[in-house]
């Protein structure tokens, strides 16, 4: 290694003292999955030991790529990614990437401007969790992946089966014996709104239970509708025995207003939620909700975009992520 003391070392010359060639030092260092094991930690002592630096920055830019990814949701502020973020944030880590996050707050200038950072090369990729699109057309065809199916654009998605968790809310509360069951929806033009509503509703009716339009109360997800939605529920009559409520927000906006109208949950209306957000233990009683597995889901959604881009290519991706029931208190059994 003596010709090499007084210059600086190149890929060349860790290929020459491994005895392998230029094009597996190279993978070695800019993809080591591809590399055995007992390879790659030979090339990396190898380039130790002579103060060999590689240059990611070089390899980036002649590929393209700005090890970049962007996060794009509905509402940045909203306890509801924390967890999501937290996977994508872990996965993309991993592999060298770091990630930006937005908030579309609805708006077609805020979508096409996070859209543009795709086409003009600031970022390599689009992970996209919102529930509609004012315009899905100018994301067809990049290097994306939705967190949501739109069943208009054929789309990379990778998402949860919000059907499923709204068909299992439904079936805990008929197990149970409710038939007159409250539903607190989200704005219905919404994929992932649209799909829980869709899945409990089929459940009812495969119970032989007849759908009433005005036991559905649809609104934006927060705590405030969910505290109006108990009031406007609690002089129902007959009153409903159950709600199931589109969120733990809104859940938890239940809970407190129907306390404060002195109606008891569960023992006179009972109440599941859906997220299964970190305070639904918490509060008392504790809420039976379907739990949505958030970390998981950034995760393979960031894999699923990872694997797109290394591979330079926009293929066709569907996985669906099943939900599950967490039964805690909030439900009362009146069968009699």
């Amino acid at each position: 290694m003596t010709e090499i003391e007084n210059r600086r070392p190149t890929l060349r010359d860790v290929a020459r003292i491994a005895n392998v060639s230029v094009a597996t030092v190279s993978r070695t260092f800019a993809k080591p999955g591809e590399v055995t094991p007992q390879t790659r930690d030979r090339i990396l002592a190898i380039a130790r030991d002579v103060g060999y630096q590689f240059n990611q920055l070089a390899v980036d830019f002649r590929r393209g790529s700005t090890r970049t990814i962007v996060v794009l949701v509905s509402d940045i502020s909203n306890a509801f990614f924390a967890d999501f973020f937290k996977g994508i944030e872990e996965e993309a880590r991993s592999k060298d990437y770091i990630v930006l996050m937005g908030d579309t707050g609805g708006g077609t200038w805020t979508e096409t401007t996070y859209f543009d950072m795709i086409r003009k090369g600031r970022a390599d990729g689009l992970i996209l969790n919102v529930g509609y699109f004012q315009s899905i057309e100018p994301a067809i065809g990049m290097r994306m992946i939705s967190c949501n199916p739109f069943p208009n654009a054929d789309l990379p998605t990778v998402t949860i089966d919000f059907a499923e968790g709204g068909r299992l809310a439904a079936e805990c509360l008929l197990a149970r014996g409710h038939r007159r069951i409250a539903q607190l929806c989200g704005p219905l033009r919404s994929s992932g709104i649209l799909q829980r509503h869709k899945g409990f509703n089929d459940a009812l009716v495969a119970a032989g239970v007849l759908l009433d339009d005005n036991l559905v109360l649809s609104e934006d997800l927060t705590m405030e509708f969910g505290m109006r939605a108990a009031e406007a529920i609690a002089l129902m009559r007959p009153r409903p025995t159950a709600v199931f409520a589109h969120n733990d927000e809104v859940a938890l906006g239940v809970l407190h207003g129907l306390g404060r109208l002195g109606v008891r949950v569960p023992k006179d209306i009972s109440v599941v939620g859906f997220d299964d957000m970190q305070y639904s233990k918490a509060v008392t009683p504790a809420l039976t909700t379907i739990r949505l597995p958030r970390r998981g889901w950034g995760q393979a959604a960031c894999r699923a975009l990872l694997d797109m881009i290394e591979r330079n290519e926009v293929k066709p991706v569907m996985v669906t992520i099943t939900p599950e029931l967490v039964e805690r208190d909030s439900v009362a059994d009146i069968r009699s």
